[in-house]
């Protein structure tokens, strides 16, 4: 399941409006005071883009990446992962 985590915003009115505007289809949460970012990330300051992060059932971090192939590490460990 992807997610999608904003930053500067102004509370959950505003995540309402990104999944309006883009008309997605996932979960889409507002971080303002950096509470998830920090818990993945407490080193890198904003704006480390873009980040994927997998985790599997058990709560296992599967991939943390923030390079700029991190989409395409996260789907490799998505599919090793089913193997």
């Amino acid at each position: 399941m992807a997610l999608t985590i904003l930053k500067d915003c102004s509370g959950m009115d505003a995540a309402v409006e990104w999944v309006s505007m883009f008309d997605l289809t996932m979960p889409v949460h507002c971080d303002a005071d950096e509470l998830i970012w920090n818990t993945f990330n407490p080193d890198i300051t904003f704006p480390a883009k873009p980040q994927a992060i997998v985790v599997d059932r058990d709560m296992t971090v599967l991939a943390n990446e923030w390079e700029i192939d991190a989409t395409d590490q996260a789907e490799a460990a998505v599919l090793d992962a089913l193997e």
